[in-house]
């Protein structure tokens, strides 16, 4: 069955009912995009500036690694990057909403056990196949030793934490209760901030251009999973 208003949909929506103007979505939803461009071509600048001041061309290397994502630092920067969209987040909804980060968790901030086991469930029949089809058939090479690999597991497992609490607090945290509030349609409000999170991960240059489709595809359907 297809998400529809229910009573527990409506009170996660409640808190953004007061401010739920289509002015103030759009202009939180632009100050986050404008942030992370900020914060982006803020830490290009320093990594540049920083790299050649060390060793001329590094700066160019390390921006180069950045972009593309390869090695362990320039991947967790790009993670960081976007970790930082939940202060932006918080600093949105203080002005425009008069409302506290806290609120995109839902009505009582508890965990319901049951739910995020049949979550989980629906990850494992996801990705299970994929990883068992890419260990047997696929040309799996190890980008890196395993001890230059377990340095990074903790650093990397907070900040993909911080990564992913960004991504799930503006999608389905502050679209689907901003756009939940305003419009009654699921394709608004459910469809529309999946379809956003699906294109958001459009990479041809980094998968090539059918890989990226899949990607796209793949992203979009957990998008759907997620916000119900």
């Amino acid at each position: 069955m297809l998400p529809y208003r229910s009573p527990r949909m409506l009170a996660f929506v409640a808190p953004a009912t007061e401010g739920r103007a289509l002015w103030r979505t759009l202009s939180g939803v632009l100050l986050t995009i404008f942030a992370f461009l900020a914060l982006a071509t803020g830490s290009i600048a320093f990594v540049l500036f920083v790299g050649e001041a060390i060793q001329l061309g590094l700066g160019y290397k390390l921006v180069l690694q950045m972009q593309s994502g390869q090695g362990a630092v320039a991947t967790l920067m790009q993670l960081a990057l976007i970790a930082a969209i939940t202060p932006v987040l918080w600093l949105s909804l203080r002005l425009f909403h008069k409302r506290p980060l806290s609120s995109l968790f839902g009505p009582t901030g508890n965990i319901n056990w049951r739910y995020f086991c049949v979550a989980a469930l629906i990850v494992i029949l996801i990705s299970g196949p994929d990883f068992l089809l890419s260990g047997l058939f696929g040309q799996l090479i190890p980008a890196m030793s395993l001890g230059a690999w377990l340095p990074w597991v903790l650093p990397a497992t907070a900040i993909l934490f911080l990564q992913v609490l960004a991504e799930e607090l503006f999608f389905r945290g502050y679209l689907l209760q901003q756009l939940g509030a305003r419009f009654k349609s699921r394709w608004i409000w459910w469809v529309l901030p999946a379809a956003l999170f699906g294109l958001l991960h459009y990479n041809p240059s980094g998968f090539g251009d059918g890989p990226a489709i899949i990607v796209v595809l793949t992203t979009f359907f957990m998008g759907l999973v997620l916000a119900d």
